[in-house]
């Protein structure tokens, strides 16, 4: 019976520290579910510090971490591998270095898992634009996710203009701003107000209740002071609009009160956000006098669609694009990029297609069988003009290959484009009027536009019958 007794003591005080072990994981987990982030990493910290040979920990460490994409998980990650490893666990060892593997694939590592090779150069970051006062206040606003990274919020802007910043008017088929638009550009207006009084060091100071800056900075948020200065002071809102945007930005209206009841100081900081913008901010003010960058992006939706797109693209495909095509000119695609950009790639100049160099020569047999649209004017001297516009059209119709040719002017002029693209192709067209073409340069739409000419002309000079 003794001997019994002490088998189950040895026994209890073996599985005891894993039982424990595995309670503390489960609260960790629960802690995670209910939204409480923070503290399901700090907990599984400590947890590591103190059993960091635990293979159970190390891997629920390196799934939380990866889970939320954070580079640390990698560094975990080998942790747990060299644990598993000294466990004599293969297949488990395996699993893990596949993980380390597309975790490598991921970061743009074509090497092993070693990582004997150097990390590819990064790109150069991209020129910056201000938002005036805090980030936070900002995205509140904007109904921009607090935990965006710099480079998300200008897509994601772009994102909501397009999707919620215009609507159909009733009266024409123009845009009108929804309140949502109105909303933004009634908190930039009142942001830069703000920026105005925090002066060159872009901090709101408030020495004292009666100091000579708090008239204007109430009226900026659209309060007014009631009572003398000491314990009667109350902020009454007297301009519901800023009141309604200064509370909902977030500004400490509660602090300030405090402050001026108390005839303390009060410091705000208000410094401006910088955040990149694809390309520079001066590639999207092209052709604009207004020096508000900020404001003419969201004042245009085209403009936002075609950022919302080339933002899809990687870095090396945006800047061919850029090179390739007028700002004019991809505007009219923003549409395509907006819905296809993730799709295309561009490689040293060439696109890349499926299946790689294996089927480069189907492609290219493809590409000559089936013309590509460019929805362009082709201008180019005679006799050269029929074969370059009937490589750049489409021919949907059955009988439309046979017809092509026919339709195709042999000299300058020019094929016909979708509606939206007319606009853009008034510089082309202009190279061409008022100068002679020969007989080689008429199509079957030039000979159609005479004959109607001529008849036109008969009809007028044609004497009135009976006389």
């Amino acid at each position: 019976m003794k001997v019994f007794s002490v088998l189950i003591v040895l026994v209890l005080t073996s599985v005891a520290p894993a039982l424990r072990g595995q309670t503390n994981l489960d609260q960790i987990r629960k802690m995670e579910a209910s939204g409480d982030r923070s503290s399901a990493r700090t907990a599984l910290a400590h947890a590591l510090q103190s059993e960091p040979d635990n293979v159970a920990v190390l891997t629920e460490y390196a799934e939380f971490l990866d889970r939320y994409g954070d580079p640390a998980a990698r560094p975990e990650y080998e942790k747990l591998l060299a644990a598993v490893k000294s466990s004599g666990d293969s297949s488990r060892a395996a699993a893990v270095s596949h993980r380390l593997a597309l975790l490598d694939l991921l970061a743009g590592e074509r090497a092993p898992a070693s990582g004997n090779n150097p990390r590819p150069a990064a790109p150069e970051a991209w020129p910056t634009a201000p938002i005036p006062g805090p980030l936070r206040s900002f995205a509140r606003m904007a109904a921009i996710s607090p935990d965006a990274l710099p480079e998300e919020i200008f897509p994601a802007l772009a994102r909501n203009v397009v999707t919620n910043g215009y609507e159909a008017s009733h009266s024409n088929e123009a845009l009108e701003q929804t309140e949502y638009l109105k909303l933004v550009h009634r908190y930039l207006s009142q942001a830069r107000e703000l920026d105005k009084l925090s002066g060159d060091d872009k901090i709101i100071k408030i020495a004292s209740c009666d100091a000579p800056n708090v008239a204007d900075l109430i009226r900026i948020l659209g309060f007014r002071m009631r009572g003398g200065c000491g314990s009667e002071v109350v902020l009454e809102t007297v301009n519901a609009s800023r009141a309604f945007l200064t509370t909902d930005s977030g500004f400490p209206v509660d602090k300030l009160e405090e402050a001026l009841r108390t005839n303390r100081p009060f410091r705000y900081d208000f410094h401006p956000t910088q955040v990149p913008v694809l390309f520079g901010p001066e590639y999207w003010m092209a052709g604009s006098k207004d020096s508000d960058f900020l404001g003419n992006f969201i004042g245009d939706p085209a403009n936002c669609r075609l950022y919302l797109g080339l933002s899809k693209l990687d870095r090396e495909t945006a800047d061919a694009l850029r090179k390739q095509g007028a700002y004019t000119h991809l505007k009219a695609y923003a549409h395509v990029l907006d819905f296809f950009g993730a799709m295309f790639e561009i490689r040293g100049g060439k696109a890349v297609v499926p299946g790689g160099q294996r089927s480069a020569a189907a492609w290219a047999e493809i590409h000559a069988k089936m013309p590509v649209v460019i929805g362009q004017a082709m201008v180019a001297p005679c006799r050269c003009a029929r074969t370059l516009r009937s490589s750049s059209m489409v021919v949907s119709v059955p009988s439309g290959t046979r017809r092509m040719r026919s339709y195709t002017s042999m000299g300058a002029g020019m094929t016909n484009v979708p509606v939206p693209h007319r606009l853009l192709l008034v510089e082309s067209i202009l190279q061409t009027l008022g100068k002679p073409l020969s007989s080689a340069s008429f199509s079957c739409q030039v000979f159609l536009c005479l004959f109607f000419f001529i008849g036109v002309l008969t009809l007028c000079f044609q004497p009135p019958m009976g006389s």
